[in-house]
């Protein structure tokens, strides 16, 4: 278990739906479908960063932001949407 607001940079055994354990790390966590991913035993103490579990010291702020790089250039969004998908979009220096 983590003492900081860290995401551990090992891998980690992670127990899929069908009952196989995989190794996984927190960028796998990440990628996609990040929600339900956090939701697997364990992975929220392994990735407290990427699951949100860092208490108010790393509250998201409030409101939307505008987006200054890719795609979505110009879209406003919230920080919901950047945790959707944090390995790509949390490079926006908004």
């Amino acid at each position: 278990v983590q003492e900081t607001c860290e995401d551990t940079t090992s891998r980690f055994d992670v127990t899929e739906l069908g009952g196989k354990t995989k190794k996984k790390g927190c960028d796998w966590v990440a990628e996609m479908r990040t929600s339900w991913r956090c939701d697997l035993v364990g992975v929220r103490e392994q990735c407290p960063a990427t699951c949100g579990g860092c208490g108010d010291d790393c509250a998201d702020k409030a409101g939307k932001y505008t987006i200054t790089i890719g795609t979505f250039t110009g879209d406003k969004k919230a920080c919901k949407w950047v945790a959707q998908r944090p390995r790509v979009r949390c490079k926006d220096p908004a």
